[in-house]
């Protein structure tokens, strides 16, 4: 009965906190917090610092052999938390059950048993984008961040309850095995993904260097799945990449997640193109899949002389303006962008400011579609939940969620285009910059 109780007692505590982290209220969209996964397809993301959550300690069970107490919520006035609090004791029912009947009592891992009762909590609200992390899920999500980390090289989303390629990852693994933005994942290594979250798939896909990974593939066009073997490596991504075209062209490739020195590297490499003679500008986003909402401003603001980037759409139903930063580089370059499904969340607030402020055209394939802002909230054990707390809209109030941003010029990439090393996107870019139709 004691194993009991402290099992109850120590998953009583997260839930506290999760219900905790739930019933806050949240701020504005311009500070951020760390990324999400990749491999997971990168969200536009919120602020926090430390951690929002009030210090919750376990409460003192001295009920005996009785079914514990409801906790007592948190302050607040949001009508959740007084619903799970009147239902308590079915929860402590079933847990009661579980620890006191269970055949393999060595089985009972109490942490498993605890993460899994955060992780259907948060579930429950049926977002892809709203999950639990594990500590050492978060630790991998700030690795992403600082550009270098062991894997494959790709970004992965769950959409429609399956695990999608956003986008590889060009010149790792992934991209030179010949994965497509998206290829839907299926299995990982033998293991179905129907269930899995998508910080379960890639926590399966990522690995020591030299190890394999073998993804089962379903592609549009191709009537059976097949599987692609990939050995991981350390995979160094930049975050910038300038290449000097004819007519004063460059094109600059925005190649890694939207991180935190994004916008430095952008700024280094604009320099750089107008030291070489630079007036105009093909902005790649081809593939990126997003990252901090902060810095998809100021990226955006690199092109923008002032106007509105976003806007943030709150659940309360207020919306924020989110303006341009001032000193951008190439305020008067004309602009090209470059978009494809793999260009998602954080790519496409750049791309959707670009062209609703009518600086540039988006020539290539209508972009992912992620136009929701989240928010990462660390609980005491180093683990995070991280939530959707806001949509994001175009200048012009677009909401992009599920549709993407159409270009203005479609360009298809095919499969023989690539295996002829031809770019007829932007073959189609520089036409345009070169001739203005």
């Amino acid at each position: 009965m004691n194993r009991t109780l402290r099992l109850l007692s120590i998953i009583l505590a997260a839930l506290v906190l999760v219900v905790s982290a739930y019933a806050m209220g949240f701020g504005s969209a311009l500070v951020l917090t760390n990324i999400s996964h990749p491999a997971s397809a990168a969200p536009a993301l919120q602020p926090t610092g430390t951690s929002p959550l009030p210090s919750t300690a376990a409460p003192t069970i001295t009920t005996g052999g009785t079914v514990p107490v409801s906790p007592t919520p948190p302050t607040t006035n949001r009508g959740v938390v007084r619903d799970v609090q009147d239902h308590f004791a079915l929860f402590w029912e079933a847990l009661r059950q579980l620890s006191d009947n269970y055949f393999d009592q060595k089985a009972l891992d109490s942490q498993k048993i605890l993460y899994g009762a955060i992780k259907g909590a948060v579930e429950s609200v049926n977002d892809p984008h709203t999950y639990f992390s594990p500590p050492e899920q978060v630790q991998r999500s700030r690795e992403d961040l600082e550009g270098a980390f062991e894997g494959i090289g790709a970004t992965v989303e769950k959409k429609d309850d399956k695990l999608l390629i956003v986008a590889p990852i060009a010149g790792t693994p992934a991209h030179r095995a010949g994965l497509k933005p998206g290829d839907w994942i299926i299995k990982i290594d033998g293991k179905d993904t129907t269930n899995l979250t998508v910080n379960e798939g890639v926590g399966l896909i990522r690995g020591k260097r030299g190890t394999p990974v073998t993804l089962t593939i379903v592609r549009e066009g191709v009537k059976e799945p097949f599987d692609v073997t990939i050995i991981r490596d350390v995979i160094n991504v930049p975050n910038v990449r300038l290449t000097m075209l004819d007519n004063g062209i460059a094109h600059v490739q925005l190649i890694n997640v939207f991180s935190s020195n994004m916008a430095n590297d952008l700024k280094k490499a604009l320099q750089e193109a107008r030291q070489q003679g630079a007036n105009k500008a093909i902005i790649d986003l081809r593939g990126n899949p997003g990252g901090y909402l902060r810095t998809s401003v100021e990226v955006a603001s690199q092109f923008l002389k002032s106007g509105v980037v976003a806007y943030e759409l709150a659940r309360d139903g207020k919306k924020t303006e989110i303006s341009v930063l001032p000193g951008g580089l190439a305020t008067d370059w004309p602009l090209v962008v470059l978009v494809n499904k793999g260009s998602a969340s954080a790519s496409e607030i750049v791309a959707g400011a670009i062209q609703d402020s009518g600086r540039g055209i988006l020539i290539g394939e209508t972009t992912f579609g992620k136009g929701s802002v989240q928010q990462d909230f660390y609980l005491s054990d180093g683990s995070a939940v991280h939530v959707t707390i806001a949509n994001w809209l175009t200048p012009k109030g677009r909401n992009i969620s599920n549709v993407g941003l159409k270009p203005d010029i479609e360009v298809k990439l095919t499969e023989d285009d690539v295996n002829a090393n031809r770019d007829p996107q932007l073959e189609r870019a520089i036409q345009y910059l070169k001739t203005g139709q």
